[in-house]
């Protein structure tokens, strides 16, 4: 028979297990990185717009009048309140309108 080897003390050769260069990711939930501020351009500060009141297309739009003379006063506070300029020119545009009414035969016309 074989005679046994002796035993040595030797540690057997293994191969030596290949480092990752992946690290794993953490379990623990981290926060996402926040994003840095950006401050908006300086400017003025302002006075926060307020719608402007609606005005009534028409100067007697709402208005009551218990006799003639309130009538008469209204109409006259009205005509002063236009300058110069507004009669002047409407009346330089008459020529022109009344041409264009003649033109249409006195019929509806677009407003231009």
């Amino acid at each position: 028979m074989a005679k046994p080897k002796p035993k040595s003390k030797a540690k057997p050769k293994v191969k030596p297990k290949a480092k990752s260069k992946v690290k794993p990711k953490p379990k623990t939930k981290s926060k996402p990185k926040a994003k840095p501020k950006v401050k908006p351009k300086a400017r003025p500060k302002s006075k926060p717009m307020a719608k402007p009141k609606a005005k009534p297309k028409h100067w007697l739009a709402g208005k009551e009048f218990a006799t003639k003379d309130d009538v008469r006063t209204s109409i006259q506070e009205w005509m002063d309140s236009k300058p110069a300029g507004f009669w002047v020119k409407g009346i330089v545009e008459l020529p022109n309108r009344w041409a264009k009414v003649v033109e249409y035969e006195g019929d509806y016309f677009p407003d231009e």
